[in-house]
């Protein structure tokens, strides 16, 4: 279904939607293919606000979800900037953490930031690995890292979380 939030039906500050197209954008947009080529896939698109929901906003959790201790974990996910190549305003920045099962830390990164598009298939893809240590339980978070609220719209496809299996030896 088409994004009709805000004023003239545009995505506005501190909302997101899981669409498969931003209606009536402001002339700086520009609406991506989906990422993966599914006809009328959705996609979640996010418009961060430090001014509404402060700084460091979470955009995207995943709780408690059960891992193997000590095996690295990696965390991918496509970003595409609703914002075209020379328009004015930031490019979004996400951080990513880990955390355990009582909300701390146990790595955070912050990945390289997303380019505004230079047409409807400009994804970009970030991928970070994290090791769980001991833990059996985390939490995946991802946050908006842009301090400011120009600029700063995104789009985000396919979030995965992967784990290697423990391979056991044969008897």
């Amino acid at each position: 279904t088409n994004c009709n939030l805000g004023p003239a039906g545009i995505l506005v500050d501190g909302e997101y939607a899981v669409t498969n197209l931003v209606t009536n954008p402001i002339p700086a947009y520009r609406n991506p293919n989906d990422h993966s080529a599914i006809v009328d896939g959705r996609f979640l698109a996010i418009n961060p606000s430090n001014n509404l929901v402060g700084s460091n906003s979470i955009i995207w959790a995943r709780r408690t979800i059960e891992v193997l201790p000590n095996r690295d974990i990696e965390i991918s996910f496509w970003a595409y900037n609703l914002r075209q190549t020379g328009s004015a305003g930031n490019n979004p920045e996400i951080q990513i953490e880990l955390l355990d099962g009582t909300g701390t830390i146990l790595n955070s990164t912050v990945v390289a930031e997303i380019p505004k598009n230079t047409n409807a298939d400009d994804w970009h893809i970030r991928t970070i690995t994290f090791n769980p240590g001991t833990n059996t339980n985390v939490d995946i978070v991802l946050r908006s890292n842009q301090p400011s609220d120009d600029g700063n719209e995104l789009i985000l496809d396919d979030i995965q979380a992967n784990q290697l299996a423990e391979i056991c030896n044969q008897t």
